[in-house]
């Protein structure tokens, strides 16, 4: 009597907390109505429960030649190679156990949320919260929201948060993205989108510009995320005066 998992295929994936339906087979002889369920990662045996042959929270089909068992994954069993194994212990050799599946942990970005805005130049705190044993990190960043890159040269501690300062090349009007994953599996990340990082830059006058008093001059600028300006002069080093207000 060899009870066969048939529920999870090679490759495989599935979070944990996720309610996931185990369904065996049986090849041979009758089956006693005490059969022992369990999982193993890295030769470590975890007891799920004691089912019977047949309907236990589920239902088969046809219920007459298997069983199942609806299992809500724990934390315990994250690991990229988790097997299930099913013994009749009232029969010897009456075990069977499924082909290797994997099982990740989950992350999720806190801060920035959806149409956060950060000050270049300022330090800012990406926050996220972990479930599952995921040790290391990496952070990634994409101002025009396709091209990413790294935040850290290498992978971080997973401790929940990261102090970041964007400079001017950061800035972003509303298509910014900031992406965390696991270090170990980059199938397991969460992306925020929707990050604007101001930048406003003066291309005209530039240094050394001397313009007439009295005469008419273009101030021109470039920006990122800054839908209106105020415009102001300096002339003694200490003391602005507005030129105008509001300006789109």
């Amino acid at each position: 009597v060899r009870p066969v998992f048939t529920r999870s295929m090679p490759g495989s994936q599935f979070a944990f907390g996720t309610t996931q339906r185990i369904i065996w087979a049986v090849n041979g002889g009758p089956v006693s109505d005490a059969l022992k369920l369990e999982y193993v990662k890295a030769n470590q045996v975890t007891l799920i429960g004691t089912v019977k042959h047949g309907s236990n929270n589920c239902v088969t089909n046809p219920p007459q030649t298997g069983g199942c068992y609806d299992w809500l994954i724990p934390d315990s069993a994250v690991n990229p190679a988790v097997t299930l194994r099913l013994t009749d212990t009232n029969t010897p050799f009456g075990t069977g156990e499924s082909v290797p599946f994997k099982v990740t942990g989950s992350l999720k970005l806190l801060q920035p949320t959806t149409n956060t805005v950060w000050a270049a130049g300022t330090p800012h705190t990406i926050q996220w919260a972990t479930k599952g044993a995921i040790t290391a990190v990496k952070l990634f960043y994409a101002a025009n929201g396709t091209d990413f890159h790294s935040l850290a040269i290498e992978a971080l501690a997973n401790t929940g948060s990261f102090s970041w300062t964007p400079n001017a090349s950061d800035a972003a009007n509303g298509v910014g993205r900031v992406r965390v994953e696991d270090a170990n599996d980059p199938t397991v990340s969460h992306t925020v989108e929707g990050l604007t990082i101001p930048s406003l830059t003066v291309t005209a006058p530039t240094e050394g510009t001397r313009w007439n008093a009295g005469s008419l001059q273009t101030i021109q600028w470039s920006h990122r995320g800054v839908p209106t300006v105020k415009l102001s002069y300096l002339t003694d080093g200490i003391q602005f005066t507005d030129i105008a207000s509001s300006v789109s």
